[in-house]
């Protein structure tokens, strides 16, 4: 009874998020709502020679300090805290 149970929720999970995980990632000018998956920035990292990539965030108290640390190899991404 419990594997009933359990594939009924699955089974309503899947049908419930299907709509979310087949969406494509768009700019964010042509966003219409708050889900969804928006492009605010898009920036050529080059070549990936490792199958292992790693971001890594940080979080500077203005934007005049990120654009200090940015380098070649860094992406300096201005957003709104909420």
């Amino acid at each position: 009874m419990t594997r009933i149970y359990l594939a009924l929720a699955s089974a309503v999970l899947f049908i419930t998020c299907q709509e979310a995980s087949a969406q494509i990632c768009r700019p964010v000018a042509e966003r219409t709502g708050e889900v969804g998956c928006w492009i605010i920035a898009n920036q050529p990292v080059g070549q990936l020679n490792k199958p292992e990539t790693f971001w890594h965030l940080d979080v500077y108290a203005t934007r005049a300090e990120a654009e200090a640390a940015n380098t070649a190899v860094s992406s300096v991404v201005v957003g709104a805290r909420a």
